[in-house]
């Protein structure tokens, strides 16, 4: 979660974008990434995730595979057709299938 105003050392730090519709699940990973040097900003759904893109440079993107309303394989799927932004899937899916996909677009 992020300020308005941020210093020039905070904005060198890597800045991580975490997109999860569960907001006990963004607080933890913000929680986590944040004690451990990152910049974190945490978004509920793909079109704030795409509006932060379009604003902001971020050097990883967490994302929840399950969505609501949206699927999170779709979204990597686009992402990787225009960016090399690396991706971390968080997910609670156990189908071996999804795991294979998300390696691919991960």
């Amino acid at each position: 979660m992020t300020t308005p105003v941020q210093s020039a050392a905070a904005l060198a730090r890597p800045h991580v974008l975490v997109v999860d519709d569960d907001p006990t699940i963004r607080e933890l990973v913000c929680d986590y990434l944040g004690k451990n040097e990152l910049r974190v900003t945490a978004v509920g759904d793909g079109a704030a995730m795409k509006s932060v893109l379009g604003e902001q440079v971020v050097d990883l993107i967490v994302l929840d595979l399950g969505l609501r309303g949206e699927d999170g394989m779709v979204i990597a799927r686009r992402m990787r057709d225009d960016s090399e932004i690396p991706i971390v899937m968080l997910t609670g899916r156990k189908e071996e299938a999804d795991r294979v996909m998300g390696l691919e677009l991960g």
